[in-house]
């Protein structure tokens, strides 16, 4: 049992002469394999706690996640409220950013060349579509609209 405890310190990486000390004799055979089995369970249970536990922290930041998308969107609706573009203090800024996103308003009148293959159906392009839209071409059926997008540093 030292060898295996040895063995787990190194993450795991056996050496030359470690496997010389696993040579297993008929004799040995059987204890040893009773032993690396012990060794298995034991990996397994923590794999398992680890699997666990991954499980609970990403449940836990997808509340934080949500909890946060609150706060900004929150902050967002009352800006817009009061008219208020920019806050800033000595420890934080507040401001909206000018952004454009695509809309599809409808997307059997969109172009082939604004859309992207995917097996078995078409699926628009929005790069493409605002690409095409800022160049001066009409796309039917989308639009570029004018929104502003908060950040807090």
């Amino acid at each position: 049992m030292a060898l295996m405890a040895t063995i787990e310190e190194q993450d795991g990486e056996v050496y030359d002469d470690q496997l010389a000390q696993l040579g297993f004799t008929l004799e040995a055979f059987q204890e040893k394999a009773i032993s690396c089995g012990y060794v298995y369970r034991k990996l397994d249970d923590e794999t398992m706690l680890i699997k666990a536990e991954i499980e609970r922290l990403q449940a836990l930041m997808g509340k934080v996640e949500k909890k946060k998308q609150w706060f900004k969107d929150a902050l967002s609706a009352a800006m817009n409220q009061f008219g208020v573009e920019k806050i800033t203090s000595p420890l934080m800024k507040i401001s909206f950013r000018p952004s454009k996103c695509v809309e599809i308003t409808c997307e059997a009148d969109l172009p082939a060349e604004a859309l992207d293959e995917v097996p078995a159906s078409w699926k628009p392009n929005k790069t493409k579509i605002k690409n095409l839209i800022e160049s001066g071409v009409e796309v039917a059926g989308a639009s570029i609209k004018e929104k502003k997008n908060i950040q807090i540093k």
